[in-house]
């Protein structure tokens, strides 16, 4: 019996596999893959932003602008009301909106079809459609005890920015120069996000954001449906030219996967998709003239997509898949190679809710990633490329990603199709504490995250102490990194001034010269936090450069009575100095991300140069066999927390160089220690050294 596959209705005589794959044959199209794991099944595509009609003559002001109050406060409460519903023991629908997007029926309202720009009808219920606050059966069935943190923390970050009080104001300047409501907030949003662009680096990002809330807005002010996700009844693939921050944050779990025209590594929709485990893959050229209905296979490490995908297909991804599958349910345990060479296994977390979410299946990583067309063309295969070609081992046989094979509508799904961590407590498990060591990072962006003030220091040691009481004191020590953020990470208490660089500008520790006080309330807080739960707690720096810097951080954590300081080594001159700073500090901890960006004088907002911040790139593993070197000299450990750690593929090489512990998110723990079991200490160093070939 052949394997089924989630299908849908076609919306056209062009729709489904023939018409899509010329001949009746597949055919490829390769884009940026930025989230592991692969997925099958029928395209449904975004509907496009609303049409502007022409400007009309203001006959009433003042009617104008309570126009675009109310269009602004509708947006505003919408974002907050998704937000709470995202939010954990909360459940979508559950409470009326507090402003009814206008075009929303009552709820039990008809469904009815909606009309793409092409003017082709697409089945399947849209936004007006849907019961107030814009949530779906999908959104409903999404419903879990533990929340989605990205999602909220995306949706109330897009309200804060529709609620920008100078955005309102320069709306009602238009409408006071002769524009109308709808004009005037068409205008004001595209002003506010050129104004980001001009910036670039990750304020230009940012403008994608007002560009989405201006559809939005416009949507809200003429009484149409507002731009969002469909819900077709049934699994598919989302394909769209791009996703917005609030449709990614929403989506269901009837969405298998992601492929988008446009978008880069570090959009919204690969952040989100990585941290939900979805496949991904974005920067894909033609995939959004694909029709509705036709299946595709997606890759999300090798950004490739299948369309055309046979059944035949399909059942062996299914058989891969039920492998994978078991060999990591029958693998606990800590992190050791073949041979018994013991690899320190630690987790990445961000807050308490990190301990409140479901459970999943793939390893999603941020430089783990296959470099589109161009960049291959350009630069060859890639390091990566050669690395996946190694020799493997038997019990790493099968792509290190997670496959989502999708069933037929309306059936019930096959057990052996389930998630890895299916029927598991909610949150991290319990049982994840004896296969890792400890948190090699815990971030603390989050307490700071919107605040026009900082928290106060008795808030900090709240927030602090709840995330160590998490934590059995069995588990392990906890590192955690003091604020990492500065004007290209802006928080707004910081009120920092602006930069013509900011990658380049002030950022990490060196927000500490301008602002010694934050990072001194901080330590204190870290460390009586600490004393208050019982727990084994270690600090680090982010954006150390000197081992001047290293030794005033290290003065001032052991002056609070920290017994272990370590710094992050994320630039070329702290790599370069690794052996001065470990005379100051206790432990490095290499953070890839930002390393390679350095590195390489390769912006990482531009999907363009992503094959050289491919994290098994030969100048970079130099960079890290340096500091490991180093640490080796010294008797100190050296560990790697950037997404690389908790790349299957790259994790060994990095124990080849002699990188002692390898820090990662909670889904990542069962594929690294699944790749070093099957790889002995001498066979991951031979990997490193075929990495670092000079030639390469």
């Amino acid at each position: 019996m052949s394997e089924p596959v989630a299908s849908g209705p076609s919306t056209g005589p062009e729709a489904g596999r023939g018409s899509a794959a010329a001949g009746g044959g597949e055919r490829r199209l390769t884009g940026l893959g930025v989230s592991h794991g692969r997925a099958a099944g029928p395209v449904i595509r975004m509907a496009g932003p609303p049409v502007l009609p022409p400007p009309r003559p203001v006959t009433d002001q003042p009617a104008e602008l309570a126009a675009i109050a109310q269009a602004l406060d509708a947006l505003v409460a919408d974002l907050t009301h998704r937000a709470a519903a995202l939010t954990p023991g909360t459940r979508p629908g559950a409470a009326p909106h507090p402003n009814p997007p206008p075009g929303t029926p009552a709820p039990g309202g008809e469904a009815g079809g909606r009309e793409r720009a092409g003017g082709e009808a697409a089945d399947g219920p849209t936004n007006s459609d849907r019961p107030p606050g814009n949530t779906t059966p999908s959104d409903k069935a999404a419903d879990h005890d533990g929340g989605d943190v990205e999602g909220v923390e995306v949706l109330e970050a897009l309200a804060v920015m529709a609620g920008d009080p100078v955005l309102r104001e320069d709306a009602e300047r238009y409408v006071r120069q002769g524009s109308d409501a709808v004009h005037a907030l068409d205008a004001a949003f595209s002003a506010h996000a050129a104004t980001l662009a001009g910036l670039g680096g990750y304020l230009a990002e940012r403008a994608a954001d007002l560009e989405d809330l201006r559809h939005r807005a416009v949507a809200f002010a003429l009484g149409l449906p507002v731009p969002g996700v469909p819900a077709p009844g049934h699994p598919f693939v989302l394909v769209a030219e791009d996703l917005s921050p609030a449709d990614t944050a929403g989506l269901g779990p009837d969405v298998l996967a992601l492929v988008t025209e446009r978008g880069g590594p570090t959009s919204h929709t690969a952040i989100l998709a990585r941290g939900r485990g979805l496949p991904a893959v974005v920067a894909c050229a033609g995939v959004s003239a694909l029709a509705d209905g036709t299946v595709i296979g997606v890759d999300g490490a090798t950004g490739e997509v299948v369309v055309g995908l046979t059944e035949e297909d399909a059942g062996r991804i299914v058989r891969e898949e039920r492998a994978r599958r078991a060999r990591l349910a029958a693998a606990r345990g800590r992190g050791r190679t073949r041979d018994g060479h013991p690899v320190t296994l630690l987790l990445n977390i961000g807050s308490a809710h990190d301990f409140q979410r479901p459970g999943q299946d793939v390893c999603s990583t941020h430089d783990s990633r296959r470099t589109s067309q161009d960049a291959q063309s350009a630069q060859g295969s890639g390091p990566r490329q050669e690395a996946r070609s190694a020799p493997t081992p038997q019990s790493s046989r099968e792509e290190p990603g997670s496959v989502h094979i999708p069933q037929a509508a309306g059936k019930d799904p096959d057990p052996a199709h389930s998630s890895p961590t299916a029927g598991e407590e909610r949150g991290l498990s319990r049982g994840i504490w004896g296969d890792v060591e400890g948190v090699g990072l815990f971030r603390t962006e989050f307490l700071f995250l919107g605040r026009t003030e900082a928290p106060s220091y008795e808030e900090q040691v709240a927030a602090y102490a709840e995330v160590f009481a998490e934590i059995p004191r069995e588990a392990g020590p906890v590192v955690v990194r003091t604020l990492d953020a500065g004007t290209d990470k802006p928080l707004p208490f910081l009120r920092l001034p602006e930069e013509p660089n900011p990658a380049l500008g002030v950022r990490g520790l060196r927000v500490d010269r301008l602002l010694p006080g934050v990072l001194d309330t901080q330590l204190d807080a870290i460390a009586e936090a600490a004393r208050r739960a019982g727990a084994d707690v270690s600090v680090m720096a982010p954006m150390v450069a000197t081992p001047g810097e290293a030794a005033a951080f290290a003065g001032r954590a052991r002056a609070r009575g920290f017994a272990r300081v370590g710094v992050m080594v994320e630039v070329p001159a702290a790599a370069l100095r690794a052996s001065w700073i470990l005379r100051e500090v206790d432990f490095l901890s290499v953070g890839t991300n930002d390393l390679a960006q350095y590195a390489f004088a390769a912006d990482r907002q531009h999907p363009g140069l992503a094959g050289l911040l491919d994290p098994a790139q030969p100048a970079l593993l130099a960079l890290v066999e340096m500091c490991a070197r180093a640490g080796l000299e010294a008797g100190k450990p050296v560990g790697v927390c950037g997404e690389a750690a908790g790349d299957p593929l790259v994790a060994p090489l990095l124990v080849g160089l002699g990188v002692t512990s390898l820090s990662m998110a909670p889904v990542c723990v069962p594929l690294v220690r699944d790749a070093l079991a099957g790889l002995t200490l001498e066979e991951c160093r031979e990997r490193a050294r075929t990495a670092m070939d000079p030639a390469r």
